[in-house]
């Protein structure tokens, strides 16, 4: 299990993971800017299947019984992880945000709800300094100071500026929180 893999890191003096996120389905490690994921896909006891969506770039319905490393991000430094039910946010350290799992409530923030099963740049967004996940929610906090949230009840989810400047009405649901 992941609390075993952290034990046999530590015992073997192997650097340490700096953030862990532990969705439903998955958990995901961020150790040296490098982003790995485990988890299974076996049905959760009330009915409800799991995500196939592991971010390894391909559907899977076999368990990841060690951290993998997820696709598509060898030269990205990752820094920060948050993970949900059915999807996961990583941030990099210049602070660009991708995401990928479960797109059928917008919570992937790319203006559509197209799931993905690697990740993905959400190229709408400032500079972001914090990420977070619940459920079929996303939320990211700008160097701006501006909460932006997407996904299940916030219907003006992320989008692309093209997409913004053809619907000015549907901008980002964004609240600005400096004091």
């Amino acid at each position: 299990n992941a609390f075993e893999l952290l034990h046999f890191a530590e015992a073997r003096q192997e650097a340490q993971p700096s953030c862990v996120s532990v969705g439903m389905y998955a958990t995901y490690f961020v150790k040296q800017g490098a982003i790995y994921v485990c988890g299974s896909t076996e049905e959760d006891g009330d009915g409800w299947g799991s995500s196939p969506f592991f971010g390894t770039g391909a559907l899977t319905n076999a368990p990841l019984l060690t951290p993998t490393p997820m696709v598509g991000l060898a030269s990205v430094q990752i820094v920060e992880v948050a993970a949900a039910r059915e999807h996961v946010l990583l941030r990099e350290v210049g602070g660009l945000v991708y995401s990928c799992g479960e797109g059928h409530n917008g919570a992937l923030g790319h203006g559509d709800m197209i799931s993905r099963a690697s990740p993905r740049q959400i190229t709408s967004l400032e500079r972001a300094v914090q990420i977070s996940a619940a459920r079929y929610l996303s939320l990211v906090v700008t160097d701006g100071g501006r909460l932006l949230s997407c996904g299940k009840d916030h219907p003006n989810y992320f989008f692309t500026a093209a997409q913004a400047q053809q619907q000015p009405d549907r901008g980002l649901l964004g609240r600005d929180i400096q004091s």
